[in-house]
């Protein structure tokens, strides 16, 4: 697990769609941080292999703030760019 830096920019949240795992805005900034395509869901994150399965190890839980953010995306009320650090998986 490595602490990583996540920023959520006006960007992000303008090309982000909602309730979609793998483009909403927070999966745009995941992919940014660490290189990685990133499945978003409302409390954790995940990464597939290239058949679709979830890659083992690869699923951590959000942060709280981040939690609250996902849900307003998918509620589509209005959201601000955030920044938060977490532990992502190496996997």
């Amino acid at each position: 697990m490595a602490k990583v830096l996540i920023q959520i920019t006006e960007d992000d949240i303008r090309r982000g769609v909602p309730i979609s795992a793998d483009r909403c805005p927070m999966a745009h900034a995941l992919r940014r941080a660490t290189g990685y395509d990133w499945q978003v869901g409302v409390s954790c994150i995940w990464r597939n292999d290239s058949s679709g399965n979830v890659l083992a190890g690869s699923t951590t839980q959000l942060p709280k703030k981040a939690v609250q953010f996902v849900t307003a995306v998918d509620c589509h009320h209005p959201v601000h760019p955030l920044w938060f650090e977490m532990e992502i998986p190496d996997a």
